[in-house]
């Protein structure tokens, strides 16, 4: 009786390994792109090979160039132009698009949402506002392989 016990465990262990090893067998069907949506980041992608799972994380990395625009409240009501503000660069931020799989394949685009701090105005008297955000050196993690892209072409 033990042994049997024993050996049903480790037909569902090899049973759970398989899936996650299947799941290692990646095809590029096409190539990932990035787009540089003004302020967020669509990432657009098309693979298969994920075996039986019903979704997969994606893990953003990237340089974010946060330009703000400053206006004091007689520019808001007169003419809306801004006076340009603090312009910082940020390496290093990263981000978790979780992508649905049907049949061992996920394809499509996300955008990846940034929520970025307004650098500081030349005056106390104005309100900072993140007016753009430039992506650079944008790659990304599937399954723990790396994959790098160009940098986005902004699209405004």
């Amino acid at each position: 009786m033990k042994a049997r016990i024993l050996s049903f465990a480790f037909a569902l262990i090899a049973l759970f390994s398989f899936n996650n090893a299947f799941a290692q067998n990646l095809v590029v069907k096409q190539q990932p792109t990035a787009t540089d949506l003004g302020k967020n980041l669509q990432i657009c992608v098309d693979f298969a090979g994920l075996g039986n799972i019903d979704e997969v994380d994606i893990t953003v990395y990237y340089t974010a160039t946060v330009e703000t625009g400053c206006i004091n409240q007689g520019q808001a009501k007169k003419d809306g132009d801004q006076v340009p503000g603090l312009t910082q660069t940020l390496p290093g931020q990263s981000s978790t698009l979780t992508f649905d799989v049907r049949n061992g394949r996920t394809r499509g685009c996300q955008t990846l949402v940034t929520n970025f701090t307004p650098g500081e105005c030349p005056s106390s008297n104005m309100t900072g506002t993140v007016s753009d955000v430039t992506f650079t050196n944008v790659y990304f993690t599937i399954l723990g392989r790396r994959f790098d892209l160009p940098n986005p072409t902004p699209v405004r």
